[in-house]
């Protein structure tokens, strides 16, 4: 298949058409996307996404509702943006050690996922965390 028609392939994973795990390593960001919400993605296109290099990919996966406890438990270390969309979806899910840990991120889109309005209007105030892939929790 020619790489340039992207949005074809995008569109088709969508609808089911076209298997999501046989495109979740994809050079178009925008195809892995798709993949990662796609029905049919299996646990293992799942596992695979969870380490994509794109933050977008990741936080797309994070808001699957039926995402498994491991890949669960690797997003919660990652950047602010895809640790929120996992605590929106996921909050109930999140064992009392990751909830320890999403609790202690300084993002205010983490802190309104959790209901912590106050901490979160706070943050926002401050003007926002330092940014950078997994850097929060050193």
């Amino acid at each position: 298949m020619n790489e340039d028609d992207w949005p074809s392939l995008a569109l088709r994973i969508l609808d089911g058409t076209e298997p999501a795990d046989a495109h979740v390593d994809d050079r178009s960001r925008v195809v892995r996307g798709a993949c990662a919400r796609a029905d049919s993605l299996t646990r293992r296109g799942m596992h695979r996404l969870a380490g994509d290099t794109d933050t977008g990919v990741r936080a797309l996966l994070a808001e699957r509702p039926d995402l498994d406890p491991e890949t669960i438990d690797r997003l919660s270390w990652d950047v602010p943006r895809v640790v929120a969309a996992l605590a929106r979806r996921h909050l109930a899910d999140l064992t009392v050690d990751q909830m320890g840990r999403v609790r202690l991120v300084e993002d205010a889109g983490v802190q309104e996922a959790l209901h912590q309005t106050r901490l979160a209007d706070l943050i926002k105030a401050l003007g926002g965390p330092e940014t950078g892939r997994r850097g929060w929790f050193r």
